[in-house]
């Protein structure tokens, strides 16, 4: 699995899905429906933000995507809500992309958890995700590690202008750090300045 944790308040998901939709060729779905309802997919950074997408997920991102170019179909797969009995749908495909949204931990002096990039890396599809063969075999590896190296470097490089433990620092996640917010950087440690590197 390849990952990019960063700290991003939610302004800063915006720009990072607005660069998704503006500068590559990727679909972008939410990754669970409503109960109830169909999946939806966006055409466009404004129909994601006119929807209730975030509400559905405690206001969050949470967010599937996929390139045209790794040769790899959506696979829709419908479940049933053992406490509702009402069904949803989830979104999902070896050569997809998912971003999460991090969470405020209000136990915590109200810090604030990473936002996760990650996609499966062909040698872990092909062990672990449980996806057939047939469709494991027809991605364009080659493909997704380019538009994911794209869409990282632009996280890293041009939209972060700081870094804690390595995990690059967003700008309204950064500016926000000089009033109450503090940085969840694991079990046991919140980080407002210590091992803050400054990149801009």
């Amino acid at each position: 699995m390849a990952q990019l944790d960063f700290y991003a308040l939610q302004s800063d998901l915006v720009s990072v899905v607005n660069f998704i939709f503006d500068e590559t060729d990727c679909r972008v779905f939410e990754a669970y429906s409503r109960p109830g309802h169909e999946l939806r997919e966006f055409s466009s950074l404004e129909s994601l933000l006119e929807s209730d997408c975030l509400e559905v997920n405690h206001g969050r991102f949470f967010l599937r995507i996929l390139s045209r170019s790794v040769n790899c179909d959506p696979i829709f797969r419908e479940f049933t809500l053992e406490e509702t009995g009402q069904n949803r749908r989830e979104v999902n495909a070896p050569a997809m992309f998912q971003i999460i949204e991090g969470h405020r931990i209000k136990f915590r002096d109200d810090a604030l958890n990473w936002s996760t990039f990650s996609h499966w890396n062909e040698a872990g599809a092909k062990q672990r995700s449980g996806f057939s063969s047939d469709v494991l075999n027809a991605v364009d590896w080659t493909a997704l590690r380019k538009l994911s190296g794209q869409i990282n470097r632009h996280i890293k490089n041009r939209l972060a202008v700081a870094s804690v433990h390595k995990r690059p620092v967003l700008p309204e996640a950064f500016r926000k750090m000089d009033e109450t917010l503090t940085l969840w950087a694991g079990p046991g440690v919140v980080d407002k300045y210590s091992d803050l590197l400054v990149t801009k």
